[in-house]
């Protein structure tokens, strides 16, 4: 796919809003494809985001301002386009935008007070999350194929 690796390239680490929201949009267009009909992995592989493999890393609540602006753009996409479950794909696209800084997808479940298995879907950015409600879901661990 040498278009999305091109793509890909621009829309890392540019500076301005609209650029940004453009590049969020795109990436969340090829997530969404792609879930449509490839599993998870090659997905994020596709965009250049690592799946999770070992242990949790560190739970911060203050994210810097980079990781802030690229969350608030995959967020503002995502809901524009009335999606639910939101979570993994809103990971996905922080991951692409975000990915100089070594951007792992993490998958949790739990188990709500009615019973119902409630699933969430986080980034890990150079071993730190930022999504503090990551920390109430246990990570899901890979199964060798």
């Amino acid at each position: 796919m040498p278009f999305v690796i091109a793509v890909r390239a621009r829309c890392v680490g540019l500076a301005t809003g609209a650029w940004r929201l453009g590049c969020a949009a795109w990436f969340l267009a090829v997530v969404e494809r792609g879930l449509r009909k490839d599993p998870v992995p090659r997905v994020a592989a596709r965009i250049g985001v690592r799946v999770a493999d070992g242990v949790d890393g560190e739970v911060r609540a203050q994210m810097p301002h980079d990781v802030w602006r690229a969350t608030i753009a995959a967020r503002r996409v995502a809901r524009g386009r009335g999606l639910r479950g939101r979570c993994l794909r809103e990971s996905l696209v922080v991951g692409a935008l975000c990915r100089t800084r070594d951007p792992v997808l993490r998958i949790g479940v739990r188990r709500a007070p009615g019973g119902e298995l409630l699933a969430h879907a986080w980034i890990e950015l150079d071993g730190v999350t930022y999504d503090v409600e990551s920390s109430s879901y246990s990570a899901l661990e890979p199964v060798a194929s």
